[in-house]
């Protein structure tokens, strides 16, 4: 794991760190390894034995960016995820991460940071894009689609249950498999990133797994 640098202790809130980091800079870098025991257990925890993306538990987002700078009080508002097949079993998954914007809005502070999970043979795994505001209140981020709007089309029903052991699996799930910095996710951000794994099994069910492939598709639920 890329060493961490001291940081002041006025810095909880990521403010001082936003001010050193510039757009395009590269980030930490973040590997580790798919086993048999780890498909299966995120299968369970997430009711969806085919999705195996269990890159979203491991919130290779936030791993990468704070392996480079350490813990930042951030709040997720906004995710763009490019999927292009689930990782295979004994496989290593390497995951290299950049800036690709940081703005003022409003007079909140906003990171956008990029990941790009591959194996250990190149074969792409996942591309994701994720906003934050720098700070402990979650807002809203403004889609910034201009493609033209087509018309609405109501997904099928998925029912989900998910149970004390499930929904603490998925939370800890950097723990448990020794993944990282192993930091346990908040109670809000186990829902917002379990939200992205029904909406892809919404998708996938009904389009096949190249659903994202060569458009732009705005989900609502």
């Amino acid at each position: 794991m890329t060493n961490r640098p001291e940081l002041p202790a006025s810095n909880a809130s990521g403010t001082l760190v936003y001010k050193t980091i510039n757009i395009g800079e590269q980030l930490g870098h973040l590997e580790f390894s798919v086993s048999s025991e780890m498909l299966r257990e995120y299968g369970s925890a997430v009711e969806y034995s085919e999705s195996g993306y269990v890159n979203l538990a491991i919130r290779e987002f936030y791993q990468v960016l704070t392996n480079k700078y350490g813990p930042m009080d951030l709040s997720s508002c906004c995710r763009n995820d490019y999927y292009y097949r689930p990782p295979i079993v004994d496989r290593r998954i390497q995951v290299s991460g950049w800036i690709r914007d940081k703005y003022l809005y409003a007079g909140v502070e906003y990171l956008v940071v990029g990941t790009l999970a591959i194996d250990d043979i190149g074969t792409e795994i996942l591309k994701s894009q994720q906003t934050f505001s720098i700070g402990a209140n979650q807002l809203p981020c403004v889609s910034t689609f201009n493609g033209e709007s087509q018309a609405l089309q109501r997904l099928p029903n998925l029912e989900k249950r998910i149970d004390k052991h499930s929904w603490e699996l998925f939370k800890n799930f950097n723990s448990v498999f020794e993944i990282g910095d192993s930091v346990s996710m908040s109670e809000p951000e186990t829902g917002r990133l379990l939200s992205f794994v029904y909406i892809h099994e919404f998708l996938a069910k009904t389009y096949g797994m190249v659903f994202l492939k060569g458009g732009f598709i705005n989900v609502n639920f």
